[in-house]
């Protein structure tokens, strides 16, 4: 997987890479430190992490620190993230996330629905 994306990056000369989550499809932190060992980059680019910006070590080590089941979001725990902050801190690189929190939703009660409305599927 990560030589055909090497292949592709290099062939569409493409220097932005975002990680995305997979939602346990693959094993996300693997393939993150072999695209980072490879490409060598300069920030670290997180759906995850939202709106949050960790951009020193110091911060990095804070966030780290919050209890594994503590919420993150509505969608997320610190644990969840925590393997991926570990990374960005490991390889002294700035994380920052890059999508918006919480869904904009203002709690989890979403989570428990299971059938939309008329007017959500509208929306």
């Amino acid at each position: 997987m990560i030589e055909k994306l090497k292949e592709i990056l290099r062939e569409k000369k493409i220097n932005l890479i975002i990680f995305g989550e997979t939602h346990g499809f693959l094993d996300d932190d693997k393939i993150q430190e072999e695209i980072i060992q490879y490409f060598k980059p300069t920030i670290f680019l997180y759906e995850m992490l939202e709106e949050t910006k960790l951009l020193t070590t110091d911060k990095q080590k804070e966030f780290l620190k919050e209890s594994n089941e503590k919420d993150f979001s509505v969608i997320s725990t610190f644990g969840e993230l925590k393997k991926t902050i570990n990374l960005a801190t490991k390889y002294n690189l700035p994380i920052v996330g890059n999508d918006i929190k919480n869904m904009c939703r203002e709690n989890k009660d979403f989570l428990k629905k299971t059938e939309l409305s008329e007017e959500e599927i509208k929306k």
